[in-house]
């Protein structure tokens, strides 16, 4: 069966939130797959489906570090300099076994635009095939506009870890006219550049609820509701987005992801006075549902590895025994996972999942019925008790706008 091999490489740090790398990618491999019949996902850790790449690059583990790290501390050009070196060690690492998956029909590789990969651009000369750059942004230049400098060495990065993959790949797939412009600037014949701006594939989300009904039931007629969804970078500019909603009467937000910025943003909010609402990351095809009722169990795969042992106990029991619609005290769950932890240490643990909603920290309450503690907020925890009985208090209409 013919089909195209699409490579992503990723930051070569930790995501803190969506994987827009990844998630871009999967839409570009899915809309592959409708015309030349097949399309394998290359990761630095194997390949993928495109719904594989979605999920992964929607995981719910995808989070901002609980607290402020060594990295936050450093300044910018020490920050940028990392990066690199970074990208540059994930790039000596990254080579593509030629004999993978897709056998010998291959129509094209595509290999996203990142600085020093080329494993795309080797794999399409070994399977001798057309070799697709995309290139959302030229990432020195890029780096430049939002005020990032490499006092010393950025000239010497764009010459030789940018611009020999934009003069090696048979197409230049650029995200937008700006693009194009520097793509041509770096030497890119005019004859090798496509502009190929980002769309939605509206084809993920399937009928959305009845906005009016949901609004009545939420009452939420006449609000102004917006969303965003993204990883809390400083480029995003979310503050804007809170500034402005605290000039429109009535109006809310609901913010989905994680990321750097999340939480001085969640501060803004409060100081604003703007009702604002932070889901944290969510799987990209399986939220919908479930604010829309229709789910009430999640099938994306749980990693407990990176949790203590009394995390896994206390949690796994708290996933695998308290269902959609029930509760549980701190006290019983304490007996109920064997782990002789008084309630205060289970009220921490909760704390500290790193997956809430999917391993469901809302149902557990206080001895006498109380909400007590939720690292969402109380006013969260009782939407989503309040949603699980049957009065949806949040709606994924986000997902159709």
């Amino acid at each position: 069966m013919a089909g195209a091999v699409f490579v992503v490489a990723g930051s070569g740090t930790p995501e803190q939130g969506p994987a827009a790398a990844l998630l871009s990618t999967a839409g570009w491999a899915a809309a592959a797959e409708r015309v030349v019949g097949a399309s394998w996902v290359v990761t630095p850790d194997g390949v993928l489906t495109p719904a594989a790449a979605r999920r992964r690059g929607s995981s719910p583990a995808l989070r901002s570090p609980a607290g402020p790290s060594l990295r936050r501390r450093l300044p910018s050009v020490a920050k940028t300099a990392v990066r690199d070196v970074l990208q540059w060690r994930l790039s000596r690492r990254y080579a593509i076994d030629p004999q993978g998956p897709w056998g010998p029909d291959v129509a094209f590789v595509w290999q996203r635009h990142e600085l020093f990969h080329a494993a795309g651009l080797e794999l399409a000369r070994h399977l001798g095939v057309p070799a697709v750059l995309f290139v959302p942004a030229v990432k020195v230049w890029e780096a430049e506009q939002w005020g990032t400098t490499r006092p010393g060495w950025g000239g010497w990065l764009e010459r030789h870890a940018e611009r020999p993959a934009l003069l090696g790949a048979d197409l230049v797939a650029c995200g937008s006219r700006p693009v194009v412009d520097q793509a041509l600037r770096m030497g890119v014949s005019p004859d090798r550049v496509l502009l190929t701006p980002t769309g939605v594939d509206l084809d993920l989300f399937g009928e959305p609820p009845d906005p009016a009904a949901l609004r009545r039931r939420l009452d939420l007629e006449g609000r102004f509701v917006v969303g965003w969804i993204g990883s809390f970078r400083r480029f995003h500019a979310v503050e804007q987005l809170v500034e402005a909603a605290s000039t429109v009467p009535d109006a809310a937000l609901l913010l989905v992801g994680h990321g750097p910025e999340r939480a001085r943003i969640e501060q803004l909010a409060r100081e604003r006075g703007v009702r604002a609402v932070f889901p944290g990351t969510v799987p990209h095809d399986e939220l919908a549902a479930y604010f829309a009722g229709t789910r009430r169990e999640f099938t994306v795969p749980v990693d407990w590895r990176l949790m203590s042992e009394a995390q896994q106990q206390v949690l796994g029991t708290l996933y695998r025994t308290v269902p959609y619609g029930q509760v549980i005290t701190y006290g019983e769950l304490a007996r109920r996972s064997a782990t002789n932890i008084p309630p205060r240490g289970i009220g921490t643990i909760m704390g500290s999942n790193p997956i809430p909603i999917i391993v469901p920290c809302h149902r557990v309450l206080g001895s006498t019925g109380s909400l007590t503690g939720y690292g969402g907020g109380l006013d969260r925890k009782q939407s989503l008790l309040d949603h699980e009985r049957g009065v949806l208090l949040l709606s994924a209409h986000w997902m159709s706008t």
